[in-house]
This record gives C-alpha cells, sequence and structure tokens, in this order.
C-alpha cells in the first residue's frame, strides 16, 4: 500500500537575470515566489511547482510578471527513478504594464541513477 507523506515548501527571493528572446535581451523580473507541493511515498513522488516573478512599482504593490508552472511524477525503483515532467511559461498580463512575453515550456521523461 502506497502511504503517502504531503510536503510544500514557500521560497521567496530576489534574482538577477536575462533572458534572450528574438535577439532581444530582456532582463528578468527582480522578486519571485515558489511553492511546491508534493505527494511523496517510497514509491512515487507527485509534484507541483508554481513560480511567479515580480516587478516592483512606484507604490507598495508588485506587479506580476511572469509564471511558471511545473507538474510531475517521479517512480522510484531502488538507485534507478522514472521521472515526467511538463512546465509551461506565460507572461501575466496586468493593467499598464507590458508584459515579458515569454511563452514556451517543455514536457521531458528521463531515467536517473542515483547513489542515495
Amino acid at each position: 500500500m502506497l502511504n503517502f507523506i504531503l510536503w510544500f515548501s514557500l521560497g521567496l527571493g530576489l534574482q538577477q537575470g536575462n533572458v534572450m528572446v528574438n535577439n532581444n535581451l530582456q532582463c528578468t523580473a527582480p522578486i519571485y515566489a515558489e511553492l511546491e507541493v508534493h505527494a511523496e511515498s517510497d514509491l512515487l513522488d507527485i509534484y507541483g511547482v508554481y513560480k511567479n516573478e515580480m516587478n516592483t512599482t512606484d507604490t507598495w504593490m508588485f506587479a506580476p510578471y511572469q509564471d511558471y508552472f511545473t507538474v510531475g511524477a517521479t517512480v522510484h525503483y531502488g538507485a534507478i527513478g522514472l521521472n515526467v515532467e511538463h512546465q509551461c511559461i506565460h507572461p501575466v498580463k496586468t493593467y499598464n504594464i507590458k508584459d515579458s512575453s515569454l511563452y514556451g515550456g517543455y514536457t521531458k521523461i528521463e531515467i536517473k541513477v542515483t547513489s542515495k
């Protein structure tokens, strides 16, 4: 029987970086928040991660800028793991603020061997 442990983490931070889109350099938003949730057992880990990047404004408020959504599952068998993961990337459209226009994502399947 699968006995799942439910756990989560919340991260808040500052970052500095950039991405190149069609030969145009775009700076990443300086503030981010990330929420990660897991339902995990010895055999299976099902997870989701949501990350939002935010700009600052002239007021006390933040301006959401970019969203990253990730969902996945990993099956463990001893030191071998099979992982399936999907991520999608979307700009956040807010009033009077230009969005990042960064769209994209990926779907991957991987096999991992670990010494753990």
